[in-house]
């Protein structure tokens, strides 16, 4: 037994495989435990002016299922101070218009929600993370898709991940660093790179895509296009043998 800034400690005994008994004494921090308290005073005062980010575990992953290309948001926006911070409004996210079935999941902080391609985030936002997860449908028609976002706020760090089946790929003259790892027996694609200004684009595309010629659909329509054209001639030529007759 011991005292250690006036905080009585006594000795705890823990048992460690054969190695018989270890003495551990444990006492807390008075400094963290103020600090702690006044963090939470803090996050419950009023909203200051101030900027936040997508923090750098913020990252865009794409997966491919049944020839549909679902892209997903999975966004920290960050405020580093230690009271609420309004950046002047909702921080609002313009998904590309061809997008479809837009979705904030579950897990996602109740300030986001989504309409059409729209998403909206309330402000002011608390100390730390925010977080945001979104998913959406990028249609394509060939064996690539391309992705074109604009930030509201900075990307601290460029973070994709590709579901690797067949030969898809991704590109972007924003990626630094590239490689193929295997998880739990997926192939990922896991790409990187450097901060993204608000207000700048990523453009990211996805090539390797399974996509079907347009040729015999094309050849289809010209088909039935020309047999109805063939159908109304006919008839236009045989009304006036039927008058005549």
């Amino acid at each position: 037994m011991t005292s250690v800034a006036g905080e009585r400690l006594e000795s705890q005994e823990f048992t460690i495989g054969s190695a018989g008994f270890k003495m551990i004494l444990a006492a807390t921090d008075p400094e963290a435990a103020a600090r702690a308290e006044e963090d939470r005073r803090l996050a419950a005062g009023p909203a200051v002016k101030g900027t936040v980010a997508f923090g750098p575990e913020s990252r865009v992953v794409a997966q491919l299922d049944d020839d549909r290309l679902t892209i997903f948001y999975v966004l920290h926006i960050l405020n580093s101070a230690r009271v609420p911070v309004d950046p002047g409004g909702p921080l609002i996210l313009d998904l590309p218009r061809k997008v479809r079935g837009t979705t904030v999941l579950e897990g996602s902080s109740t300030q986001a929600t989504a309409n059409g391609p729209r998403v909206v985030v309330a402000s002011p936002f608390p100390p730390g993370v925010t977080p945001v997860q979104i998913a959406f449908e990028l249609p394509y028609s060939g064996p690539t898709a391309r992705l074109e976002q604009t930030w509201p706020a900075n990307l601290q760090v460029l973070n994709v991940l590709v579901t690797q089946i067949g030969g898809l790929d991704i590109a972007s003259p924003q990626i630094t660093q590239k490689q193929e790892i295997t998880d739990q027996g997926q192939r990922l694609i896991v790409a990187g790179g450097s901060t993204i200004p608000a207000g700048q684009s990523l453009t990211l595309e996805i090539t390797g895509l399974p996509h079907h010629a347009r040729w015999p659909r094309y050849l289809a329509l010209t088909l039935a296009g020309a047999i109805s054209l063939l159908g109304i001639w006919a008839a236009a030529v045989a009304r006036p043998h039927a008058h005549a007759a």
